[in-house]
């Protein structure tokens, strides 16, 4: 419980080249949202099929042969055919049936109404954390760059004579350019985050 923790390192984060319509496409693919839409228009489509197999009639065929004695010279043999048909013609299927189809295609519909509602969600999702990103990663080169030409000024001016007000002012512009520049770092690395989240995948393998 005593013991002293010292903590070393550093926010850094890389410049990724990412593709939108890659990451488009594997959002459709990742997004568990997605395949449960899928999941359930795909049920919708069965019921509608075993609905409308319930009011198809059922049409069966028979044959029997049937042959008695020895003699194949004597008309012994007896043949025998029958057809069934089968009609959902009762009381049940001719209130409820068409009924309990229209039902389904209703149901089916709304699948695959809520299917594009979450699909438009989630593409506006990845394109705004698409956006984000690449605002931070925009902005990451130009704010380093800046760090870097207020350091080597201020490393110039603490090897001259200068008064004390001064070199405060230019370490107060230095730290405030330092300030900006992690807060570029943490955005990028934020987006990128928020990125893998609406894309349903991790972008590791990208960087």
């Amino acid at each position: 419980m005593n013991t002293r923790v010292s903590l070393k390192g550093g926010l850094e984060t890389h410049p990724v080249s990412l593709d939108l319509a890659k990451l488009l496409a594997w959002a459709s693919q990742y997004r568990t949202e997605l395949r449960q839409t899928e999941f359930q228009q795909e049920l919708d489509a069965l019921g509608i099929s075993l609905s409308l197999s319930e009011r198809q009639p059922t049409i069966g065929f028979g044959a029997s042969y049937e042959r008695s004695g020895n003699d194949i010279d004597l008309p012994t043999a007896n043949w025998a055919g029958t057809l069934n048909i089968n009609l959902p013609v009762s009381i049940s299927d001719l209130v409820y049936g068409w009924a309990k189809v229209r039902e389904r295609r209703a149901q089916y519909r709304q699948a695959t109404l809520k299917h594009a509602e979450v699909e438009d969600q989630i593409q506006l999702q990845v394109r705004g954390a698409y956006d984000r990103y690449q605002f931070w990663q925009n902005e990451l080169s130009p704010r380093q760059q800046s760090l870097q030409r207020l350091e080597a000024l201020l490393s110039s001016l603490r090897k001259q004579k200068t008064r004390a007000s001064e070199r405060l002012e230019a370490e107060r512009i230095v730290m405030e350019s330092r300030i900006r520049f992690l807060e570029a770092v943490h955005g990028h690395l934020s987006a990128l985050a928020s990125l893998e989240r609406a894309v349903g995948k991790p972008l590791n393998e990208e960087r």
